[in-house]
């Protein structure tokens, strides 16, 4: 009798622990769990592209759009659930469509022509801060965590540009990395550059300490990837097919560690386009805009 009470006496409170245990995982679960809904911000003038990324600590993109206007957009907040767009001081050159933007430091960067520009976030002001050797047109642009910015000519180079002093260096890509629109992202979680092109299948990784180009899984859509192309930093990338249809609403992720492609769920609430635009900001949220339309929205993936 007095091992079966003791038995009884123990088991209550290993009970309670268990369960207390179970709400609390419960609770922290559900505070950090990511939002499965897309949230519909404020139309985008057409042909935006965005800064490829969004540091921490900063509460806003820049958006650019192909007739040379340039724009800042504000994150929602919990009075203005859609977010808000205002104005800029526009570039000393029209933007072509498609470029995206390099975030490094408190500057913008996007390689034009000849030029590599760069805008000062708190002066809200441009200058043309080199001049290149390659010609650049509807090329992304990113920026490692060292400084550097990164663009893809349409003559099969890669341009490697030295922010500290306005220097570059010029690396041959891969043959099947020479079409046009190129886009490019960079993820720290593997201290590489990913690179694909507008319509095409071929993907690759450049790493930055060898010059050395790695090929990757193919994306699995024959029309291939759209102009949207964008890194979480923790090792996916993030895209869309070409396909244009009233009905693609598909959005595809790449998993560095495993080089594969899977569906995200859910699709996007607009039909995406082939002239999509996408950006992942630091506080965890997944931006994408149709570029035919406007439609904007956003959801929380981490």
């Amino acid at each position: 009798m007095k091992n079966s009470i003791g038995r009884r006496n123990f088991f209550l409170p290993v009970v309670a622990v268990f369960f207390l245990v179970l709400i609390i995982a419960a609770c922290s679960s559900s505070s950090s769990t990511p939002s499965a809904q897309w949230e519909t911000l404020t139309t985008l003038p057409a042909y935006c592209s965005f800064s490829d990324y969004t540091p921490t600590g900063q509460s806003l993109l820049y958006t650019g759009a192909g007739n040379g206007s340039f724009y800042q957009y504000d994150f929602p907040t919990a009075s203005n659930s859609e977010g808000s767009l205002s104005t800029l001081n526009s570039p000393p050159v029209s933007m072509q469509d498609y470029i995206g933007f390099a975030w490094s430091g408190g500057y913008l960067y996007f390689a034009e022509g000849n030029s590599m520009f760069k805008y000062d976030i708190s002066g809200n002001s441009w200058n043309t801060s080199a001049s290149l050797i390659f010609t650049h047109a509807s090329s992304e642009t990113t920026a490692d965590d060292n400084g550097h910015v990164y663009s893809v000519a349409e003559d099969s180079s890669l341009l490697k540009y030295y922010t500290s002093d306005d220097t570059f260096a010029n690396i041959v890509v891969p043959d099947d990395l020479t079409h046009n629109e190129p886009r490019l992202a960079w993820d720290p979680s593997t201290g590489r550059v990913y690179l694909a092109d507008y319509e095409h299948t071929t993907m690759y990784a450049y790493n930055p300490t060898d010059d050395q180009f790695t090929s990757l899984k193919a994306f699995p859509d024959s029309h291939g990837v759209s102009d949207a192309f964008c890194s979480d930093r923790q090792g996916h990338i993030y895209t869309t097919t070409a396909a244009n249809t009233s009905t693609s609403t598909e959005v595809w992720v790449y998993t560095e560690s495993s080089d594969s492609w899977s569906q995200f769920s859910p699709s996007l609430p607009f039909a995406h386009g082939d002239s999509a635009a996408c950006t992942i900001s630091a506080d965890g949220y997944l931006y994408f805009t149709n570029g035919e339309t406007g439609q904007f929205a956003r959801i929380k993936i981490f």
